[in-house]
């Protein structure tokens, strides 16, 4: 999972003017359809419906795509996520 290649695309599609849900969805339906782990399958199923409930709450923005992005590179590698603070 390289995710300065996947931020980089998403924010050419956040350029080109697509929207917070349609890149949303596009993740979902490739999602679905890739032939990949289930487990993993349902890890970013789950990841793109929270995304995609921020989305429709109103919070369209490309930082809400890269940190999907990011979780999903995370989740894609088997590592944990680093936890700041505390």
């Amino acid at each position: 999972a390289d995710f300065q290649k996947a931020c980089t695309i998403v924010e050419q599609l956040w350029n080109d003017g697509y929207s917070g849900i349609d890149v949303i969805g596009t993740f979902f339906r490739i999602t679905k359809n890739e032939d990949m782990d289930e487990a993993l399958k349902l890890e970013f199923i789950k990841e793109v419906g929270i995304v995609h409930m921020r989305v429709l709450d109103g919070v369209d923005s490309l930082m809400q795509l890269t940190g999907l992005v990011g979780k999903l590179c995370v989740k894609a590698k088997g590592a944990q996520p680093v936890k700041l603070g505390r």
